[in-house]
């Protein structure tokens, strides 16, 4: 059997994992939600949503996201948003709390 694909950071050899990305706006839970999928041996990494750009999914390529809501109404003018092409990745999506009742568009349903 071949050996697993290995990517080179900062100087040592580690495996590639199929990653999810958790995207944090202010969830008291998402460390929990975190700590959960670890225990079911899913690699997870959480990231805050201001640090998440269009080139950081392109490197990160996740294999699916979790939005994990924060404190501000998904409906507010400026209230906190994902990168656009969040949605255009083609991987599966979870928003919790406030982003699963997001109706104003913007999540493309």
């Amino acid at each position: 059997m071949p050996a697993p694909p290995h990517l080179h950071i900062a100087g040592r050899m580690t495996n590639i994992h199929d990653r999810l990305l958790i995207i944090d706006f202010g969830s008291q839970v998402t460390q929990l939600i975190a700590r959960r999928l670890r225990e079911l041996n899913v690699y997870c990494e959480i990231h805050p949503y201001q640090n998440v750009t269009d080139a950081f999914l392109a490197e990160f390529a996740p294999k699916a996201v979790i939005l994990s809501g924060g404190p501000a109404s998904v409906i507010d003018e400026g209230s906190p948003r994902p990168p656009s092409t969040v949605f255009d990745l083609n991987v599966p999506i979870l928003g919790n709390l406030l982003w699963s009742t997001s109706d104003d568009g913007s999540l493309g349903w």
